[in-house]
């Protein structure tokens, strides 16, 4: 039985992957942030020295709060993933969580490559933090070392305010309008596919160390309001406040399904389907009034103005 370590647990994609390789064959710690402090060398050293970790899925990231995350997160990012990595017995597996935004936003072309990565260095510090852990994995070029960039995930867990689809699910669902600022094309891949991905690395090796992770199917914001209202039978009030799309962020899934061959992604209705039930049996939980203030709405003129 292979031991996981899953930092970050309480987020949105560490819950999702404890949740799901609890019901597979592998022992799972998950400590949080009170019980392993990331940060602290000693703290790591003294843990993996009484745990035998065998792969650690590394989803932690520096604290962020309404989008805005602290001015020391590319200090602490570096921090965690170094001890991390001086820490853990030789032959442990560590797969990383990148992302997108490494390779710029200023400089985003669709359906990016793994070989655009390092063309442009990313100029805010959580990419940027990102991106020197994604350039310190490709220099080692060691087969138990993986960096997947996230594109776009989305699923239950995730913060409704901020994320565009369960965002406009919950506000489906208390028939609050919906307002665009702009359409933009992304490449979503459902939690659930994310889960079964990691578990793919977790068991197998690869010669290449990073990966884009997208479906290869990208959409447009107004035809994932389309897949909603399919679901609930009814049309969104709806308004967009500027014509044309913003900025594209889709990237190239060759490598991903060269290396995972049967890989198959969830149609796009049917995960909003189980979204949107999740949304509705949790439905005296959600927070109306942060959906009416509408902060998803003011993060999106910043990022596409």
């Amino acid at each position: 039985m292979k031991k996981i370590l899953v930092t970050g647990a309480e987020g949105f994609i560490g819950k999702n992957l404890v949740n799901y390789l609890k019901n597979s064959s592998y022992e799972v710690l998950y400590p949080t942030q009170d019980q392993l402090d990331l940060v602290n060398s000693a703290a790591v050293k003294f843990f993996f020295n009484n745990n035998n970790i065998d792969c650690i899925v590394h989803c932690a990231t520096g604290q962020i709060l309404d989008k805005i995350y602290a001015p020391n997160v590319c200090e602490i990012n570096l921090k965690m993933f170094f001890n991390l990595i001086n820490y853990r017995k030789n032959d442990a597996k560590l797969i990383n969580l990148g992302s997108g935004s490494e390779y710029s936003r200023d400089h985003w072309i669709p359906k990016m490559h793994e070989s655009y990565f390092g063309k442009f260095i990313p100029y805010d510090a959580h990419s940027f933090s990102k991106y020197v852990i994604s350039k310190y994995i490709l220099g080692t070029k060691k087969s138990n070392l993986y960096h997947l960039r996230i594109f776009g995930l989305f699923g239950k867990y995730e913060d409704y305010r901020y994320k565009f689809i369960s965002n406009s699910i919950v506000k489906k669902i208390f028939n609050i309008p919906i307002t665009v600022n702009k359409n933009v094309i992304y490449d979503y891949v459902f939690i659930d596919d994310f889960c079964k991905i990691v578990e793919f690395f977790i068991n197998n090796a690869s010669t290449n160390n990073d990966f884009n992770i997208t479906s290869g199917k990208p959409l447009d914001l107004l035809s994932i309001i389309y897949s909603i209202d399919k679901f609930f039978g009814e049309k969104t009030k709806l308004k967009i406040l500027k014509e044309g799309f913003g900025t594209e962020y889709t990237g190239d899934n060759s490598r991903l399904i060269n290396f995972i061959s049967d890989l198959k992604f969830s149609n796009i209705e049917k995960s909003i389907k189980s979204l949107s039930e999740y949304y509705i049996s949790i439905k005296n939980k959600i927070d109306t009034n942060s959906l009416v203030d509408d902060k998803f709405l003011e993060y999106a003129k910043q990022i596409n103005p």
